[in-house]
């Protein structure tokens, strides 16, 4: 994923971005992460749907993330092989960072 971001002239994301739950104190990361515009990228493989504390885990960074006014991309293995909607997702996503930044 983060070799096909950089093959459609993305700058470098950040990897394993960490980001911390005001609330809880908890510590996620993000697979790859644009902190200047607030974007945030999660490539899922099967496993954060059939492992239920993984999936839990994956709700409450979501909640996170998205309190904290970034966008979230979930990604897999079918955007990999088809990744033009992937593509409008994340072109729409850094064109809305300027909005979520004064909501």
């Amino acid at each position: 994923m983060r070799l096909m971001v950089r093959g459609h002239g993305y700058p470098e994301p950040s990897l394993n971005h960490e980001i911390r739950d005001p609330a809880t104190g908890i510590v996620y990361y993000i697979d790859l992460a644009y902190p200047q515009w607030r974007v945030a990228i999660e490539y899922d493989g099967d496993e954060h749907r059939t492992d239920k504390s993984r999936w839990e885990s994956d709700l409450h960074k979501n909640d996170v993330l998205h309190a904290e006014g970034w966008a979230v991309l979930r990604a897999s293995a079918a955007d990999l092989h088809r990744p033009q909607d992937f593509f409008l997702r994340l072109e729409s996503a850094i064109r809305d960072s300027a909005r979520r930044a004064v909501a």
